[in-house]
């Protein structure tokens, strides 16, 4: 485990890598056709949450907009969202990537790519 986290195993991750070298997760994807997404990562209460709301508020009448938020081990991002009405409920995603975030991020991203 990572500093207190709950525990779990997984070879030690020292940088990203290289995309193009990783496997595909959802290989029938042509990625080529999708839109544009942005990832927002940072330490717990940094305003991420926030950023996106605001994100969602200022750019949902120009844009058609999707969120996916990521939580340990509840979904409260993705219920803040609904909640304050960043976009229509059936346009945010909630996922909870259980004891490593990171995991979400480098390694599997495919938890975050369903969704979408």
């Amino acid at each position: 485990s990572h500093d207190g986290l709950a525990p779990h195993s997984h070879e030690p991750i020292y940088s990203p890598g290289f995309f193009s070298r990783r496997a595909q997760p959802l290989p029938n994807r042509d990625f080529n056709e999708r839109a544009f997404t942005v990832g927002i990562g940072g330490p717990v209460g940094t305003g991420k949450t926030a950023l996106m709301l605001a994100l969602c508020q200022n750019l949902r009448d120009h844009y058609s907009l999707a969120a996916v938020t990521n939580d340990i081990f509840t979904k409260e991002d993705g219920e803040f969202l609904v909640k304050h009405k960043a976009l229509p409920e059936e346009r945010i995603r909630a996922v909870e990537t259980g004891g490593c975030p990171h995991a979400a991020i480098r390694e599997d991203i495919s938890i975050n790519l369903g969704p979408l």
